[in-house]
């Protein structure tokens, strides 16, 4: 088609949202390349594992706190109807 042919249609604008997208498609295929990727895939690996240490760390810290809570738990509610329980003999003694 010659340049004066105005018949065919032209592309949208691209959008403003769009263009952080194609900002970041470089920086995704730069993390791809062997050289400049591997030391930095190899210390996103590290700090990964580490923070899944740490929250492994954490979840067990939480899980002995929720049975130390559920123990106490337990404790208060038998203490309770031990109350209750004096309360009503104690009732039904002076009845």
């Amino acid at each position: 088609m010659s340049q004066g042919d105005k018949s065919r249609a032209k592309r949208p604008a691209a959008k403003k949202a769009a263009a952080p997208a194609k900002a970041a498609a470089p920086a995704k295929a730069a993390a791809r390349t062997p050289a400049a990727g591997a030391g930095s895939l190899e210390a996103r690996v590290r700090t990964l594992e580490s923070e899944r240490d740490r929250l492994t760390t954490e979840l067990a810290e939480a899980r002995a706190r929720i049975a130390k809570l559920e123990a106490a738990r337990t404790q208060v509610v038998n203490r309770i109807d031990w109350v209750i329980d004096s309360l009503q003999n104690l009732i039904e003694g002076e009845g």
